[in-house]
């Protein structure tokens, strides 16, 4: 499964179709478990989008603090500030909050995740903002290994547009260990309400890092 997908990673610019998107994502983070079932978390995000002779990038800082005092479920409230460059130009920043709902449970040899998010996203300027819905259903197998495959979908839905924005899947491997972990991963994007977005061809891997506080 890692070597699969690590061959999309690298054969994706070679076989992504005319108008679709090649991504990389970068990233970075810690996670500090805290006093009465609570977790803080800081992470640092680079997407890079090569192509059609300029480059872009994201640069995406989150902040984000959970809660599970349940076995089946966590909360958490989180903030995005995102700061974007194209050629080397300050071309904006956009921020975000999310709530998000998370459950996951045991099936036979697997285990379902499952994630609803709601998010607004706007502007610096807070002008306009957008408001969604996503909901992301996985499956990793029940098995007691050091780098677990996975497999998810997650559509998406906009306030006040007919029908799904977009649909998005994932393919990719987990490495844990006690304090720290890695992922690397395969996620295309399917326009949905807009056949006229690009498909995008992400690809991505993170670092994080643990330590407990509690």
């Amino acid at each position: 499964m890692l070597f699969s997908v690590l061959w999309l990673a690298l054969s994706a610019p070679a076989w992504a179709a005319d108008g679709d998107e090649v991504q990389i994502w970068t990233e970075a983070g810690i996670k500090a478990d805290l006093p009465k079932h609570f977790e803080l978390s800081l992470s640092e995000q680079l997407r890079v989008i090569p192509g059609q002779g300029v480059f872009a990038e994201e640069l995406l800082t989150d902040l984000a603090l959970s809660y599970s005092d349940w076995k089946h479920l966590e909360l958490s409230l989180g903030y995005r500030y995102g700061l974007l460059e194209l050629g080397g130009q300050d071309a904006g920043r956009t921020q975000r909050l999310h709530l998000d709902v998370d459950t996951d449970w045991k099936a036979g040899p697997v285990r379902l995740d499952g994630r609803v998010r709601y998010q607004r996203r706007a502007p610096w300027t807070d002008e306009n903002p957008k408001h969604t819905l996503r909901l992301k259903v996985g499956v990793r197998p029940r098995v007691k290994w050091d780098a677990v495959p996975y497999a998810s979908l997650e559509p998406w839905k906009r306030f006040g547009d007919p029908g799904l924005q977009k649909l998005r899947g994932e393919v990719g491997v987990r490495y844990s260990q006690k304090h720290w972990g890695a992922k690397v991963y395969y996620r295309p994007e399917f326009p949905i309400s807009d056949p006229s977005d690009p498909r995008n061809h992400i690809i991505g891997v993170s670092f994080s890092g643990a330590v407990d506080l509690d």
